[in-house]
């Protein structure tokens, strides 16, 4: 029969008690995580699913004439922001010159905010 001291019962009791708890909280995070990521999007706030590329949302307005974007824009690209008036090509770069910005990027990226 094998015996164990009570030092010895109570450190591996501690132990798994810690690794316990530290796998019951984060369980809990992770679904807290999906849960703010749902509230960010729905209030407007971009989370970039892929850094790699360029990322738009549509953030919600009082104004029905108003509308607003955030983009992000990876590390190392140019964003040409303009105002074309007339039609839009289905495909390709509008003919008309635009009243645009060309807005380097940040090294880590960067966020902009639009509104028209």
């Amino acid at each position: 029969m094998m015996r164990f001291s009570l030092r010895t019962i109570l450190v591996s009791t501690g132990l798994l008690a810690l690794v316990l708890a530290i796998v019951v909280l984060q369980l809990q995070n992770m679904a807290l995580r999906r849960e703010v990521n749902i509230l960010r999007i729905e209030s407007g706030h971009l989370v970039p699913e892929d850094y790699s590329k360029v990322n738009f949302i549509q953030v919600p307005t009082a104004d029905p004439y108003c509308w607003r974007w955030r983009v992000y824009a990876p590390p190392g690209t140019l964003f040409d922001a303009g105002i074309i008036d007339g039609e839009i090509p289905q495909e390709g770069v509008p003919s008309a010159s635009t009243s645009g910005l060309v807005i380097p990027s940040e090294p880590n990226g960067v966020l902009i905010t639009a509104s028209v």
